[in-house]
């Protein structure tokens, strides 16, 4: 989602594919240099047409559609974007942006008795956000482990099978109805 040397994330990246008239964000190499494309949801989708149509443009994007992904609002005070302004946002602004919101996600927690839960998030990173979602989809939403897998970029199922969290309560609740003689009944 930041842009780097080389890269500048742009609109064009939401994708609706042809075929089957789904819509995917393509990734054109990650940090780990692999090109892949993301399956997006119809609540971000939702969100998307509200962020575009925010900033002015159409609700959907085409495909030259180059407008920044971020966009930052004040020109750039100093490396290689100096004195640029609608430009995509760097991996520190996102990075600073992200602290900002953890911590005030904290201080709501600790002004409403969960001191114990605004720790936990006092000490969240980028990558938390990373770890979180990945877990919500595979233990909240429910979607096949290899879907996960291949939006997450990871290139092993064991990897992805990391992000498995169960409790005794859902591992009790999912055997209570096993039966010992299938064939009896």
């Amino acid at each position: 989602l930041a842009g780097r040397p080389g890269y500048s994330p742009a609109m064009n990246q939401f994708r609706r594919d042809a075929k089957t008239g789904v819509w995917g964000f393509f990734i054109p190499q990650s940090k780990g240099g692999k090109r892949r494309t993301v399956a997006v949801s119809n609540d971000l989708l939702a969100a998307l047409k509200r962020y575009r149509e925010f900033l002015g443009l159409s609700a959907m994007p085409t495909p030259d559609d180059q407008a920044p992904l971020f966009i930052r609002h004040r020109k750039a005070s100093h490396g290689r974007d100096e004195g640029m302004l609608n430009a995509n946002l760097g991996i520190r602004h996102i990075r600073d942006t992200l602290y900002d919101v953890y911590g005030r996600a904290a201080d709501r927690l600790f002004e409403d008795g969960f001191e114990m839960d605004a720790a936990e998030v006092r000490v969240m990173t980028p990558h938390s956000l990373r770890h979180t979602g990945i877990s919500h989809d595979i233990n909240l939403n429910g979607r096949p482990l290899s879907h996960v897998q291949a939006d997450a970029g990871h290139d092993s199922i064991d990897t992805t099978s990391r992000y498995l969290h169960t409790t005794r309560t859902e591992r009790h609740e999912s055997a209570a109805g096993k039966k010992l003689d299938r064939l009896a009944s």
